[in-house]
């Protein structure tokens, strides 16, 4: 697995005896008005000044093809280090229209020369001529606003029912200097904190997010999981070198999309390791017809439900919403480590193709490392007798995450954005970028003890070699606290007790079942396949393969440029093109050791998604 992958992970893949996950991806393209920019914004929308009219202005517009794009390598790949393993199969279903998008499998093995500056030179803030250097420690209360966790705004829960509205975010990034797990380290925040704000919207909402970069590097920032539609918004995707140029040192860009889907999501960094030093955040979209509903904010009338799914809609309702977020982390920019990993030696302790093994982790925003200050945990205060969902999100680079509640049980009911049967387990493993929403009932109030450990440790299943000073167990605190007397609204709370028996000790994500049945389209026209494998090209460079070709860098323009330009792809791309209507069948085949969660990034008007059949 890669420290850091330029595509994003949103299922952990697992296949035995030749059954697979198939994604179905409807995508639809649109052409809005040709809309011109300034040469400094066409820079930042993936297009170069100086670039000819057609191109700029295809771009603008949204252009004419569907593209999917991975990279060749110098030379075909040996056989690396790696033993024997398995081999897992996923099949993707995708309904391919004209559209200006990019469906990209990227894989962080970027440009050296950028991970070096990274590593050589700290990235502090810009400030005037004749100033200080303005990256200073931050105290973990300074880092960490606890408000991000907690849903809904000034202290209530979120209404749903609200009227379509713009929501605008100013942010700032900059570095500084904290220990979120006992241990001093150069970290990136947003407007001071890691993790970033929350950001809590509606379907049908405008999100405006302005970001100002006072970094010495460049970044972009990626809505993970959101079909981006409508004018001008393909270029909202925030992947750097793709659909758009990174936002430079000193500048600023606006963000601008409007909501298509509801669920937990993530924001993050898409430029190199920057989301491992802590550009993250959750993002959290309500659709009133979500069968999901807080009592507080009233439930659909039961003849606006699916009747088959009107009990499970009524079992599963509750009182409060709050966010989860776990992750590994490393006592260094990821800039420094991203050098260890790409090099002939390796990483200290490991050898060369081994991914630098994280230090310890974290669980919203604090942790404990070996020979760091000890840290108060992080607390989840929850009233008795309530059902609280909690939205589960692994936030971190490369391990898989084990989460459960002592004395408690977790009921499933939403994966990566869309809602499954319940479903009663005690622990979940979360691969990296991988979402769940359980639903807990607080039951455990009327007992003399109050505090409850809350578990995300980290696993050692991706991990090539295991260093002393690993801090793998990670926990917050669940407190129980008295009840303040209110009028509490009529409901009834998430779902029926299931007896101790009946409960899963550990999640199966094939026991999953979307609330709402997905049908696969029945007719294929066009099937392509991926070997997913890792080895060493002809210079003895050990990169990762889609098809015997590994990400680089393009020198001068982005991908879509290139595509729009009707330029033949470099010698070390891999290029899907399209110009119709079709669905396609995209087969990945893994050869490594390691699970690799896979994540497409789309432009389209009605989203993708997953469904489930053998391959």
């Amino acid at each position: 697995m890669p420290l850091y992958s330029g595509y994003d992970a949103n299922e952990k893949a697992e296949a035995e005896d030749g059954e697979g996950m198939a994604w179905s991806m409807e995508m639809q393209g649109d052409e809005p008005a040709v809309q011109r920019y300034g040469e400094a914004e066409r820079v930042g929308r993936g297009v170069e000044a100086g670039a000819d009219e057609e191109a700029q202005e295809s771009l603008l517009r949204g252009g004419a093809e569907g593209i999917f794009v991975a990279h060749r390598s110098d030379g075909s790949p040996r056989k690396g280090r790696r033993g024997a393993h398995s081999r897992s199969t996923r099949r993707c279903c995708v309904i391919v229209v004209p559209a200006a998008l990019l469906l990209t499998l990227l894989l962080a093995l970027l440009s050296n020369s950028n991970r070096s500056a990274q590593a050589a030179k700290p990235a502090v803030e810009i400030e005037a001529e004749g100033s200080a250097n303005a990256t200073s420690f931050s105290p973990i209360d300074a880092l960490v606003d606890p408000s991000v966790f907690q849903l809904g705004a000034s202290g209530s829960e979120w209404d749903v029912s609200q009227a379509v509205r713009t929501r605008t975010y100013d942010w700032t990034i900059s570095e500084v200097i904290a220990a979120p797990a006992g241990v001093s380290k150069r970290m990136l925040v947003v407007n001071g904190h890691s993790p970033g704000p929350t950001i809590e919207a509606n379907v049908g909402d405008r999100i405006v997010v302005r970001v100002e970069n006072r970094m010495m590097n460049g970044t972009a920032i990626h809505w993970h999981g959101q079909p981006l539609s409508g004018a001008g918004q393909n270029y909202m995707d925030g992947t750097s070198g793709v659909s758009q140029c990174p936002i430079p040192p000193g500048a600023s860009f606006t963000y601008e999309w409007t909501v298509r889907t509801s669920g937990t999501y993530w924001w993050h960094a898409h430029f190199e390791g920057q989301y491992s030093d802590g550009l993250y955040g959750a993002l959290i979209l309500h659709d009133p017809k979500d069968h999901l509903q807080l009592i507080h904010a009233g439930s659909r009338a039961k003849e606006e439900m699916p009747s088959e799914s009107a009990l499970i809609a009524q079992q599963s309702r509750y009182h409060h919403d709050r966010v989860i977020l776990m992750s590994d982390i490393w006592n260094d920019l990821s800039g420094a480590y991203l050098e260890g990993y790409m090099s002939f030696e390796g990483p200290p302790g490991g050898v060369q193709g081994d991914e630098p093994v994280p230090d310890c982790g974290i669980v919203n925003g604090i942790g404990h490392c070996a020979g760091g200050l000890q840290h108060s945990p992080a607390s989840l205060p929850v009233l008795p007798d309530k059902t609280y969902r909690l939205r589960l999100l692994n936030v971190g680079s490369l391990a898989e995450i084990r989460f459960e509640i002592e004395g408690h049980s977790l009921i499933v009911v939403e994966a990566d954005g869309t809602e499954v049967v319940p479903h009663s387990v005690k622990s979940i493993t979360l691969a990296v970028a991988q979402r769940y929403s359980v639903l807990v009932q607080m039951d455990r109030g009327a007992e003399r003890q109050r505090k409850w450990r809350i578990k995300a440790d980290l696993s050692d299943s991706m991990f090539g070699y295991e260093p002393e000073h690993l801090i793998k167990e990670q926990a917050m605190v669940l407190q129980y606290e008295q009840p303040v007397k209110h009028d509490e609204p009529e409901g009834s709370t998430a779902s029926l007790p299931v007896p101790d028996h009946q409960i899963d000790q550990s999640l199966d994500p094939s026991a999953l079942v979307p609330l709402i049945p997905i049908a696969a389209p029945n007719k294929v026209d066009r099937q392509e396949t991926l070997l997913v494998s890792f080895g060493l090209t002809s210079s003895s460079v050990y990169r990762a393969f889609f098809n015997e070709t590994s990400w680089e860098m393009p020198p001068a323009n982005g991908s879509s440029v290139m595509a729009l330009r009707k330029q033949k792809p470099y010698p070390d791309q891999l290029v899907f093109k399209n110009d119709q209507t079709i669905v396609m069948d995209l087969i990945i085949n893994n050869e490594d050791e390691g699970d690799h969660p896979m994540h497409i990034h789309v432009s389209n008007t009605s989203g993708f998604t997953l469904t489930t059949r053998k391959v």
